[in-house]
C-alpha cells in the first residue's frame, strides 16, 4: 500500500514539475478564422405574424446566388 502511495505521489510531483517548452512565449496565439460566408435573412411577405414561429424557406434568403439545402428527415417534409 505504501508503494502505492509513494509511486502516485512520485507521478503526481513529476506531472506538476513540468516546464514550458522553449520558446512557448513565442508562438502566435490561434485566432478566430476569418468569415467567408455571410447571408442575409428577410421574412417574406407570407411570414408577417410575428407571433407564429416559421420554418426557414428559401424566400427568407435574400441572396439569390445561395441555395437552401434540407438534410436528414427535414428534407422529407413539405414546407
Amino acid at each position: 500500500m505504501t508503494i502505492g502511495f509513494l509511486a502516485l505521489l512520485a507521478i503526481a510531483c513529476n506531472a506538476f514539475a513540468q516546464q514550458a517548452p522553449r520558446g512557448a512565449e513565442e508562438r502566435p496565439r490561434a485566432t478566430v478564422a476569418p468569415l467567408f460566408l455571410k447571408v442575409e435573412w428577410v421574412p417574406p411577405p407570407s411570414q408577417s405574424d410575428t407571433k407564429v414561429r416559421y420554418s426557414p424557406v428559401q424566400e427568407n434568403v435574400s441572396d439569390p446566388n445561395v441555395e437552401m439545402k434540407y438534410y436528414g428527415k427535414a428534407a422529407k417534409q413539405r414546407y
